[in-house]
Formats: structure tokens, C-alpha cells, sequence
């Protein structure tokens, strides 16, 4: 990891500069906390996998070493968990900016961030898209689970998905996704599709 890290904001302890480290693994160069709050654990939650800490309205950016901004990571709900060093969040939104195209968005209902910082996994009703432009097309990609590697515009899923674009649409089961400079979707199983040729005099 290249760049200096940040100061801690007002509600971070030393105990949360470790999910500085876990993020690390996202290619950081520099990371903001959005005011964060922090709040106690559930009672509930048993002693092995009972958090050291939570924050609520978990928001962070990685800038690039020139300072501009790469990606975005944000959650309701983030939770911190000592026995495996793992990170679970709420409603994770991730955002993954691309040099002539338009941004990337994943959002799901659950996520986790292994102890090695270098994948995160998304659970429930998992979206996939990317808005058109001038030059590209919109693409929308729904499924139950996704296995994203942020710091290599990597994503992936052995779990059916539904695949969106303009009015063509494609199912399949599994999904490999390279959406850095330049977009590259592979299907490794068996897949149907629909499309819609243009209209005579349109492009």
C-alpha cells in the first residue's frame, strides 16, 4: 500500500485503525471515515462472534496518488469481528470509477471483508451496473451472491445471473467480469439470450 494513512476521526480508537489495515488490501492510498458513530453490540450476539466494535453510517474513499478518487465503499451497518479479523456490512454500496466510461455500482443486502482485506463477498439481491453513455451501453447484472476484488476490477459468481442491456437480455449460470479500461464479461456455462436488432436507419 502506497500513500500515508490518515488520522483517526473523533469516534475512532486504536482498536478501528486495524480495519484501516483490512481495507488496506483495496489498494488504498487514502482513506475518510464519514462520521462515523459508534455504538455497543447487540447482547444477543454470542462470545465467539459478539464484535469488538460497530460503526453506523460506515463510509470510506480510496484516492489514487495523485489524489483523485478511485472508489467508494459505504454501509448502514459495519461490524468488526476479533476471532477471525473478518468485517461484515449492511447494505454495502461499492463504486468503482473508470477512465472513459461511466462509473461501476455493486449494492446487496449483506457483505463480508475477509481478514486479508483483498475480496469482498456480496450476499442478497446483488446488483451489478453501469450507466450509458455516449459511447457505451447500460449494462445491469442481478444475482444472489457476488465475490468482488476491488484493487483488480475483478468480479465473480458461480450463482445464476440476469444480465440487462438496453433491451437485450441473457441468463446464465456464473459470471466473470473484468470492468477496468477495458470491459471484458465471460460466461462459463451455459447461457440464453435475447436481442433486439436496431431498427432499420437507427445505429
Amino acid at each position: 500500500m502506497t500513500g500515508s494513512r490518515p488520522a483517526p476521526a473523533m469516534f475512532v480508537n486504536r482498536q478501528q485503525l486495524t480495519l484501516a489495515l483490512i481495507l488496506a488490501g483495496l489498494g488504498t492510498a487514502a482513506w475518510w471515515w464519514g462520521r462515523p458513530e459508534r455504538v455497543e453490540a447487540p447482547p444477543s450476539a454470542s462470545a465467539e462472534r459478539r464484535p469488538d466494535y460497530v460503526v453506523e453510517g460506515f463510509r470510506a474513499t480510496q484516492m489514487d496518488d495523485l489524489g483523485r478518487t478511485q472508489r467508494h465503499l459505504q454501509a448502514r451497518i459495519l461490524r468488526h469481528f476479533p476471532g477471525d479479523d473478518s468485517t461484515e456490512l449492511d447494505a454495502p454500496e461499492l463504486t468503482w470509477l473508470v477512465d472513459q466510461a461511466p462509473p461501476w455500482h455493486a449494492q446487496a443486502a449483506a457483505g463480508r471483508v475477509a481478514a486479508e482485506g483483498n475480496e469482498i463477498q456480496l450476499h442478497g439481491n446483488v446488483v451489478l451496473h453501469r450507466a450509458a453513455s455516449a459511447t457505451t451501453r447500460a449494462i445491469r447484472i442481478e444475482t444472489d451472491s457476488l465475490r468482488v476484488e476491488p484493487q483488480n476490477d475483478y468480479a465473480e459468481t458461480d450463482d445464476p445471473v440476469r444480465l440487462y442491456s438496453d433491451r437485450d437480455q441473457l441468463t446464465s449460470t456464473g459470471v466473470r467480469l473484468w470492468f477496468g479500461e477495458t470491459l471484458r464479461i465471460e460466461f462459463p456455462k451455459r447461457t440464453q439470450a435475447i436481442f433486439h436488432m436496431a431498427d432499420e436507419g437507427r445505429p
